[in-house]
């Protein structure tokens, strides 16, 4: 996702795996409208990057990379930019939210 440019932060000394936009992990909305909103935009219920997000990526392959490298990071808890923390089986949360990329 170049025009994006997201990146990554891996702090060691806790393990956690801190991101911005590359995926979310919100609740669905009781309302209406939101639920409306989170259904359009394919968020909300589970973690995974957005309907927006997975439009802007251009190069599969070097996503794919760019994951698997995300991947072979040693963290155990994922602190996204939007929604709650990942506080257990994060790494598995992250190949599931990316499975359409990280294909064994």
């Amino acid at each position: 996702m170049p025009s994006v440019q997201e990146y990554v932060f891996l702090h060691r000394a806790s393990r956690s795996l801190i991101i911005a936009d590359l995926f979310l992990n919100v609740s669905m909305s009781n309302g209406w409208l939101a639920g409306f909103l989170q259904k359009l935009k394919d968020i909300g219920g589970r973690p995974g990057p957005s309907r927006l997000r997975r439009a802007m990526i251009r190069d599969a392959r070097r996503f794919e990379g760019s994951l698997r490298r995300v991947v072979e990071l040693d963290f155990e808890r994922v602190i996204p930019g939007h929604g709650e923390i990942i506080e257990s089986n994060a790494k598995q949360v992250f190949r599931e939210a990316f499975s359409n990329w990280l294909k064994e």
